[in-house]
C-alpha cells in the first residue's frame, strides 16, 4: 500500500517495517521514517496517561535543560526575552528559565506558567519557541507546526530536538510514542513550510549517568560480558556527557 510522507507528501518508498500494529514507511523523497496510522488524539492520550521516563532523573533533567537553554543564548537569547516550551512535560525547562518562559503541555498543567493549550498563553508571540524531544511525538505535524509558527515572532527562532534517522548511533521504532524518524532534508523541507531558515542541524549531546548511558551501550551484549563492563562504570564520573541518537534543530523565522 503506498501512503504520503507528513512533511512532503510524496509516496512512500519499498521500505517497511511492522511494529506490532503499526507500520513504518520511509519517504523515497525526503527520507522522513513515519508512522502509519498515526494515533488518533485519544490514543494518544490513553497512551501517555500511563507513560514514565524511567530516566528522566531530576538532576540529570535540570543539568540538560541548564544546556538547552546556553543554545539559546547561543542564537541571542537576551533578558526580557519570551520563551515558549511546547511540549513541556512537568515544566522543568520552564522552571529553570525563569519568569519568561510559558509552557504547553496537552491535558494537564503543574506549574502557573504551564497551559493546556495555545490559546490560554497569555502572550500571543515569542521570541523562541523550544521542542526539546517533541517533534516526534506529534501526530499532525504540519497542521501543528504552522499553528506554533503563529506565535513565533519575526526573526524568532524554533530550537528543538529529534529523532536522527541518518546518524551512527541506532534507534528503535517506538510507535506510538515516536511516530516520526527525521533527516536533514525532512527538516530542511519543515522548515520551509514554517517560512522559516535553518540555521543549525548537528548532532545532539546530553548529560547522563555513566551506570545508565552504560545500561543502553550493553543492552544487547550477553549478560555476562555485560556484567563485568559494568564493573567499569565506578571508575567513570558519575555524570557524563554523551552523544545521543538526536539532532539539534534552529529554524529562524523570515
Amino acid at each position: 500500500m503506498k501512503v504520503s510522507c507528513p512533511v512532503c507528501s510524496a509516496k512512500s518508498g519499498k521500505y517497511h517495517v511492522k511494529v506490532e500494529k503499526f507500520d513504518i514507511y520511509k519517504c523515497k523523497d525526503c527520507g522522513l521514517e513515519y508512522t502509519h496510522p498515526m494515533p488518533t488524539d485519544k490514543e494518544l492520550k490513553d497512551f501517555y496517561s500511563h507513560y514514565e521516563d524511567v530516566r528522566a532523573d531530576s538532576r540529570i533533567v535540570a543539568l540538560n535543560a541548564q544546556n538547552n537553554l546556553n543554545i539559546l543564548y547561543r542564537y541571542g537569547l537576551k533578558e526580557n526575552s519570551n520563551i515558549l516550551d511546547f511540549g513541556c512535560g512537568k515544566g522543568d525547562f520552564v522552571q529553570i528559565v525563569g519568569k519568561n518562559c510559558y509552557g504547553v503541555e496537552l491535558g494537564f498543567s503543574t506549574h502557573e506558567r504551564i497551559f493546556t493549550n495555545l490559546e490560554e498563553l497569555p502572550l500571543k508571540s515569542f521570541e523562541f519557541i523550544t521542542l526539546w524531544g517533541v517533534l516526534e511525538h506529534i501526530n499532525n505535524i504540519k497542521d501543528s507546526m504552522i499553528k506554533l509558527s503563529k506565535y513565533l515572532h519575526k526573526d524568532g527562532c524554533f530550537v528543538m530536538t529529534t529523532v536522527d534517522a541518518e546518524g551512527s548511533i541506532p534507534y528503535y521504532y517506538k510507535p506510538p510514542e515516536h511516530l516520526t524518524y527525521w533527516t536533514k532534508k525532512s527538516l530542511s523541507i519543515l522548515a520551509q513550510d514554517l517560512d522559516c531558515e535553518v540555521l543549525e542541524v548537528s548532532p545532539y549531546k546530553m548529560q547522563q549517568f555513566s551506570s545508565i548511558y552504560l545500561e543502553r551501550l550493553l543492552s544487547r551484549t550477553p549478560e555476562g560480558y555485560a556484567q563485568n563492563i559494568m564493573q567499569c562504570a565506578n571508575n567513570l564520573p558519575e555524570i557524563l556527557t554523551v552523544p545521543t541518537n538526536e539532532l539539534i534543530t534552529v529554524f529562524r523565522k523570515k
